[in-house]
């Protein structure tokens, strides 16, 4: 699952309307930090993929404009990715926003949940036993 987060419910039901427009069936929550918006991508091409995460950066720097605009905007500015739970829970984990911004820079959406579900899973259930002894 990709999983986009939203703080205008305006810019949300545009990224909706595209997709849907591509035939994608989204599915939104409302949650403490704002509108998500996730989808299954497994049936998608990496070129689609890549072009609504360059709709979303798009999408992100309206939203950022956005906030800025708004009174004490800037104190608001907040960055996230949700991860899911060896146990199937999910929860937001908030990060710095400039810390996410450089991620978004250098990984891809699917690497960045992969990464934050590894750290996730190893804290719940770790493993001591010395990375040479363990398999991928």
């Amino acid at each position: 699952m990709l999983d986009f987060i939203f703080f205008d419910e305006g810019l949300r039901d545009r990224f909706v309307a595209s997709l849907q427009g591509k035939s994608i069936a989204t599915h939104m929550k409302d949650d403490h930090f704002g509108w998500t918006v996730h989808f299954d991508e497994m049936s998608l091409s990496d070129e689609v993929v890549h072009e609504i995460e360059a709709e979303y950066e798009a999408l992100e720097i309206e939203q950022m404009h956005l906030i800025e605009q708004e009174e004490g905007g800037l104190e608001k500015h907040v960055a996230g990715f949700e991860v899911h739970l060896p146990d199937g829970n999910t929860v937001m984990v908030s990060i710095n926003p400039g810390l996410a911004a450089r991620l978004i820079q250098e990984f891809t959406f699917d690497e960045i949940h992969d990464m934050f579900s590894s750290v996730a899973a190893a804290a719940i259930n770790p493993d001591r036993r010395p990375l040479c002894q363990r398999e991928n």
